[in-house]
């Protein structure tokens, strides 16, 4: 499946309801297996440091920033240059982006899990049950 095959609709508001957050997620996993395969491996995303709300803790920010071998970037600079074509409003589709985290903060936490979640079943299954 490709990560264009999820339909994720945006609301009114131009925000995306709490129970897409799974979709939303699954959508953005098929989006860095598609454009950096391995993203999710400890020698590329540091889950301890994981953090959404945080531009340069979140998925994007820590392997945008490795990538560009600088720790003080993240989110919005690879939004600004374009990185693998993302914008903010597919970000949020794919689970990348809520929005200002004080105003979604409840959905920065529900994504935060997910991610985790998703992150430490691939890392377990790929240590054959040992995360």
């Amino acid at each position: 499946m490709a990560y264009d095959d999820y339909d994720i609709e945006i609301d009114d508001d131009h925000h995306l309801p709490s129970r897409e957050v799974p979709t939303r997620a699954a959508a953005g996993v098929v989006f860095l297996d598609e454009h950096r395969p391995g993203w999710w491996l400890p020698d590329n995303f540091d889950l301890a440091r994981f953090a959404l709300a945080d531009a340069c803790r979140c998925v994007v920010g820590q392997i945008f920033s490795a990538e560009r071998g600088d720790t003080f970037i993240g989110f919005d600079d690879a939004i600004d240059e374009g990185w693998l074509d993302l914008t903010y409003e597919r970000a949020e589709q794919l689970g990348l982006y809520c929005g200002p985290p004080r105003q979604y903060s409840d959905e920065y936490a529900e994504l935060d899990a997910e991610w985790c979640r998703v992150i430490e079943a691939r890392r377990a299954s790929q240590s054959g049950g040992a995360a």
